[in-house]
């Protein structure tokens, strides 16, 4: 007992030291410090928005919706959020499982009966909760909604081929596709889809009402932020990418200050301007830990000691209390929200530009700022990360380089290898004439031009990689009988740490292309 009485004493003196420490205005000079980084960082533009007591007292644009262009970034400036999709995903299976429709521990068979995992165990025994929790034993797998031109339905027939990564619920795996899966059965239990659930009983009540589930909404919207890759430093601007078909684990896009009323919401624990819109039951259930995520060691974060998963939230401690966070990232659009329940706090980060982490770099500044924490230059810290990083990966580019056998010539004459080649999951690639080389094509959104490496194998360029001068390779199998037989994809989009190569089986032959590009 005294023990604990000592424990209490101490906290409560820490938190009344960092109380003591705060200035009047701890956000005076966040302005400046938000502007420094972007130009530290090279982001064309980003927004914040920060939450306390339920009411929003900041939400500002800085820097430009497209680089070269005069147009700046404000409070409702749309960017695309990315995986902090994925929650608006587990609130409205919880809307259902709050009226009784279903309950997140049904077998997903029951509200989907032609899902299939694989394996047959996983298919008979995965439940809702395992969709939007990161353990169902398969992991990534992206391809196959990114750049496929697969809608949603064919994208879950597929699944039936994705081999699995690990063991049912031994390991954390992200996985798009089981969020796909659940904004399905939202919308199968709805009797509508999942993005007229998401608008009618989430945007609509919180007054987010330029947010949007598709990109093909923005070309009525006024205020628009375009992507933006960095390349060598600096922002390009790049198209939006339509992921659609894989929606309820990514492809709102909103505003910080609509963004800020969906904070609101999470930190009333679902109520909103005095309405209940969730249970606090099922509120409570999502930002409960569900899987281990990581040991929580990071010499980044020296303050955090645990990393777990919630339903679509990630679940962290931080200088002793919890932080609720989930990020997100598609083409040239990077975001972050945050909340810290016991402070009553909150902020949003979106940004326009790819290959940064100035999203996270902000988010801890401004809650280090809320709750009078020790201070820390996070933009430097991060920004000191990423050139070590790229100083890695330069590293490893040269000697991959200086292992390159230079003069070698391909097997076959470049006819040999052109055709059709199919994988059960990822479906079909197919290799063309482009001129004097190759192309590969994948569906008219998203084709590669092939550089001869070696031998057999091409350096493979996507159009829409979000790494530019990735290190990826096409290898071409060639049988005794001097005919290709296959083609193993080795690197993003096709391979993860857990799967080295995607091998695709030659099915057919094709003719000569228009050159890459052509539509």
């Amino acid at each position: 007992m005294i023990a604990r009485l000592l424990g209490a004493l101490a906290c409560s003196t820490v938190v009344a030291s960092l109380a003591a420490a705060q200035p009047a205005n701890p956000l005076r000079n966040l302005d400046g410090y938000i502007e420094k980084a972007r130009a530290d960082w090279g982001v064309a533009g980003l927004a914040v928005s920060i939450v306390r007591n339920d009411s929003v007292i900041y939400a500002k644009g800085f820097g430009l919706k497209e680089a070269g262009k005069p147009d700046k970034v404000d409070e409702r400036t749309l960017f695309a959020i990315g995986s902090n999709s994925k929650s608006f995903t587990a609130v409205a299976l919880g809307m259902l499982q709050d009226e009784g429709k279903l309950h997140l521990d049904d077998k997903a068979t029951k509200h989907l009966p032609a899902f299939n995992a694989s394996d047959a165990y996983i298919t008979r025994e995965l439940t809702v909760r395992d969709l939007i929790t990161h353990r169902s034993g398969y992991f990534r797998g992206d391809a196959v909604w990114m750049g496929s031109g697969f809608g949603r339905d064919e994208i879950l027939r597929r699944t039936v081929n994705q081999p699995r990564s690990t063991s049912f619920r031994s390991t954390f795996g992200y996985n798009n596709i089981m969020f796909l899966a659940a904004g399905e059965i939202v919308g199968k239990v709805a009797g509508s889809s999942w993005d007229a659930f998401v608008r009618q009983r989430i945007f609509a009540p919180l007054g987010m009402n330029t947010s949007g589930t598709s990109v093909t909404e923005l070309a009525s919207q006024p205020n628009v932020a375009t992507p933006h890759a960095r390349v060598s430093g600096q922002p390009v601007a790049i198209k939006y990418r339509n992921i659609d078909n894989v929606g309820p684990a990514g492809s709102i896009n909103s505003s910080v200050q609509e963004m800020a009323q969906y904070v609101r919401f999470h930190l009333g624990r679902g109520v909103y301007q005095g309405r209940e819109l969730l249970s606090r039951r099922y509120h409570d259930d999502m930002v409960t830990p569900q899987t281990i995520a990581g040991t929580g060691r990071d010499t980044l974060l020296p303050m955090v000691h645990f990393d777990t998963y919630g339903l679509a939230l990630w679940l962290r401690d931080y200088y002793g209390k919890k932080l609720v966070s989930h990020g997100g990232g598609i083409d040239g659009m990077l975001s972050q929200m945050a909340w810290i329940p016991e402070a009553n706090v909150g902020v949003v980060v979106l940004t326009n530009t790819d290959g940064q982490n100035l999203q996270n770099a902000l988010t801890f500044k401004v809650l280090d700022l809320l709750i009078g924490a020790p201070e820390r230059d996070w933009s430097a810290i991060y920004l000191a990360q990423d050139r070590r990083n790229q100083r890695r990966a330069d590293s490893a580019r040269t000697a991959m380089v200086a292992e390159r056998v230079a003069g070698s010539k391909a097997s076959l004459a470049l006819e040999k290898y052109l055709g059709r080649y199919e994988h059960a999951f990822y479906g079909e690639l197919r290799v063309e004439r482009d001129g004097d080389g190759l192309v590969l094509r994948r569906s008219a959104e998203q084709w590669a031009t092939l550089e001869h490496w070696h031998f057999d194998t091409w350096r493979v360029e996507w159009n829409t990689s979000r790494t530019p001068g990735a290190m990826t390779f096409a290898m071409f199998k060639v049988e005794p009988n001097a005919t290709v037989s296959t083609l193993e994809m080795r690197g993003a989009p096709f391979a993860t740490p857990y799967e080295p190569g995607a091998v695709f089986r030659r099915v057919g032959t094709t003719g000569n292309a228009a050159r890459a590009g052509g539509q």
